[in-house]
């Protein structure tokens, strides 16, 4: 049998030296890479907290960076209040001023005498020994329909507001009468004359 006989060179033995001293070739550019990395990495985490921190305060990049332009406009607008005893319907008179009970904002004055008719529900009637659903007044409740004439400002992308209070078919409000309080719901948008500025 022959026997393996081994030359060592002498940069060969220097890297075992390294290797039996606990140093590897290379160490320090792995721990070079590990520092790049590491800051690459609080980067990273310093985009999201501020992504984060955009969310919350309710900014988008897009509205950070966005040009929008704000319209001043006077509009006219109807609202309606539903099912409301009759005898209350006598107090909302034209000219009086109107607010949104939940933000504050004067969303308007009465433009002309409120439109009132009767309010109707649906009521379940026996007819020839079979129910059926029919609308039918109900005593003493009214329906009413008032114009109002405000100055608002158009916000691009957004709709017309009053203050924080959006005017818009389908809103539904609080509103504060000089002698009525009670829930109305925008039912058209009749004018809008932007205002120079």
């Amino acid at each position: 049998m022959a026997e393996n006989n081994k030359t060592v060179r002498p940069e060969d033995a220097q890297d075992n030296l390294r290797v039996s001293a606990g140093k590897r070739p290379g160490t320090a550019r792995t721990a070079h890479r590990r520092a790049v990395f590491n800051i690459f990495d609080v980067i990273v985490i310093l985009l999201v907290v501020a992504v984060v921190a955009l969310a919350i305060v309710g900014l988008s990049v897009g509205e950070l960076f966005s040009d929008e332009e704000t319209v001043a406009a006077q509009m006219s607008y109807s609202v309606r209040i539903s099912g409301i005893d009759e005898s209350f319907a006598g107090e909302l008179r034209a000219g009086q001023t109107v607010c949104d009970a939940d933000t504050g904002a004067v969303v308007g004055q009465i433009v002309s005498a409120p439109t009132v008719v009767r309010h109707r529900e649906p009521a379940l009637v026996e007819e020839n020994g079979t129910l059926v659903a029919q609308m039918q007044d109900v005593p003493g409740c009214v329906d009413v329909t008032v114009t109002l004439t405000v100055e608002a400002t158009h916000e691009s992308g957004r709709g017309y507001f009053v203050g924080s209070t959006p005017i818009r078919v389908g809103q539904g409000y609080t509103l504060r009468f000089p002698d009525y309080l009670g829930r109305a719901v925008c039912v058209s948008i009749d004018r809008i004359t932007e205002l120079a500025q």
